[in-house]
């Protein structure tokens, strides 16, 4: 039996290092699509996170594909933290999660599948993996996201 062992530096457990690393990821993050012809061609969409303690946050989640098909997928959750990072996942019967990580001006998706076809009930190309800047850190509120709001 092959067993592997972690022994975590003595940083990982002094709360000073801990202090320094928590990211409050309280904010509006905005991904700006590209207006072409008067046509909005590229993805967009607008994250919404409230710190509601040292363990979880409040999130609003939009995104759209973009011309032509305009594909949009949204959420609202309440997602554990770690300090800098928050997973998204649904109750498919195939794994599909939706990493954020955040940083003090921009959240990081990616996304892990077990099938590509398996998205959350989001349309194909709706999720992006990529960076999106913050927009705002004021706490905004919390709730459905649409088109303009």
């Amino acid at each position: 039996m092959l067993v592997w062992l972690f022994i975590a530096p003595d940083h990982v457990f002094n709360s000073e290092y801990r202090s320094q690393t928590f990211i409050d990821p309280t904010g509006t993050y905005i991904l700006k699509g590209k207006f072409q012809n008067s046509v909005l061609k590229g993805r967009y969409g607008e994250i919404r996170v409230k710190l509601l303690d040292s363990t979880s946050i409040a999130m609003t989640f939009y995104m759209n594909s973009g011309y032509p098909n305009y594909f949009a997928g949204a959420f609202i959750d309440t997602l554990m933290y770690d300090g800098t990072s928050a997973i998204y996942s649904c109750s498919e019967q195939k794994i599909y999660k939706i990493n954020f990580r955040f940083s003090n001006d921009e959240v990081e998706l990616s996304q892990l599948y077990e099938d590509p076809h398996s998205s959350c009930g989001f349309e194909s190309g709706v999720i992006v993996s990529g960076a999106i800047k913050k927009y705002s850190k004021d706490t905004p509120v919390i709730k459905p996201i649409r088109t303009g709001s």
